[in-house]
């Protein structure tokens, strides 16, 4: 296995509500890539919506300052369905890494107090390096 450094791979967003979450990704439209929307998969019941932002955007802090500018844009009727989630969470994922180093991306305050008024909660993703099945040469 080829060594590689620990990386930031991308933040989804993830809400469940018992309601229709159509208008959310709606409004969002291609500024999200949608992951899944949905039947809840884990309660059976209500609504779920995964999306990715669709930026290029390589530090966590701004890909949260990216979403945070998507929920603050919500018309009325999109943030009143916002409210009402049961689930609001921000899952920041990494790539492991396999070369013994630590990285760090520091998240301000300001941001982290904008996403806990809107309900949010954040969740750090940890991927294993998976080995490589077969190399074609």
């Amino acid at each position: 296995m080829p060594i590689t450094s620990p990386s930031f791979i991308n933040i989804d967003l993830e809400l469940c509500a018992e309601d229709d979450l159509y208008l959310i990704a709606q409004e969002w439209g291609d500024q999200v890539m949608v992951l899944y929307y949905g039947e809840n998969k884990a309660d059976k019941h209500g609504f779920q919506l995964i999306v990715e932002c669709s930026c290029t955007i390589e530090l966590p802090e701004a890909v949260l300052q990216a979403f945070l500018d998507l929920l603050k844009k919500l018309s009325p009727e999109a943030q009143q369905l916002l409210a009402q989630c049961d689930k609001k969470i921000l899952d920041i994922g990494y790539d492991s890494g396999n070369d013994g180093r630590v990285i760090t991306h520091p998240i301000s305050n300001q941001i982290l107090s904008e996403l806990s008024q809107f309900g949010f909660y954040i969740h750090l993703t940890i991927y294993p390096l998976q080995e490589a099945s077969i190399e074609i040469k």
